[in-house]
C-alpha cells in the first residue's frame, strides 16, 4: 500500500507540474504576442505621423515630402501611408528644370551641368549665371565673357 500511495502522489505531482508548465507557456506566449502587437501598433502610429508630416510639407518642400512619404510607407503599409503615397504620385514634379528650346536661346548661349549635376552654368556674352538645381535658385550671377565666350563656343 505504501508503494501504491507513493506512486499516486508522484503521478499527481507530475500532472500538477505538467499543468503548471502548460499554463506558464501559454501565459508567456500571450505576453510575447501582445508585446509584438504593441510594437506593430507603435510602428504604424509613427508611420502615420510621418505621412501626416509629409502631407503638410507637400506645398512648401515637395522633395522632402516625397522622401518622407516613401519612408512612412516602407515603415508600415497602412491606409494613411498608402493615401499619402498616392497623393505624392499625383503631385506635379516641381523639381524639374526645363531648358528652353535651342531656337529660343540668345546667340552664344552655353549651358553645362556641373560634374555632380547639382548646378547649371549658363554663359552668354553678356552674363553668366550659376543655378542651384536642388533648390532651383540662382546661386551666382556675373558679367559675361564677351568675345572670349564666342571663341569658346566656336571651339566646342
Amino acid at each position: 500500500r505504501a508503494a501504491a500511495r507513493t506512486t499516486r502522489r508522484l503521478r499527481a505531482l507530475i500532472a500538477t507540474l505538467s499543468v503548471l508548465l502548460c499554463l506558464a507557456t501559454i501565459a508567456g506566449l500571450s505576453v510575447w504576442k501582445e508585446s509584438r502587437a504593441n510594437d506593430r501598433r507603435a510602428v504604424q502610429a509613427e508611420a502615420r505621423r510621418i505621412a501626416e508630416t509629409a502631407s503638410t510639407l507637400r506645398e512648401s518642400d515637395p522633395g522632402h515630402a516625397l522622401r518622407l512619404t516613401v519612408a512612412a510607407w516602407r515603415k508600415a503599409d497602412t491606409p494613411e501611408t498608402r493615401e499619402a503615397l498616392f497623393a505624392a504620385a499625383a503631385q506635379p514634379d516641381s523639381a524639374l528644370y526645363r531648358v528652353t528650346d535651342a531656337h529660343m536661346h540668345p546667340p552664344g548661349l552655353r549651358q553645362d551641368l556641373s560634374a555632380d549635376g547639382r548646378r547649371l552654368l549658363t554663359l552668354t556674352p553678356e552674363s553668366s549665371d550659376a543655378w542651384g538645381l536642388g533648390r532651383l535658385s540662382q546661386d551666382r550671377s556675373g558679367s559675361g565673357l564677351g568675345g572670349k565666350l564666342k571663341r569658346l563656343v566656336a571651339i566646342a
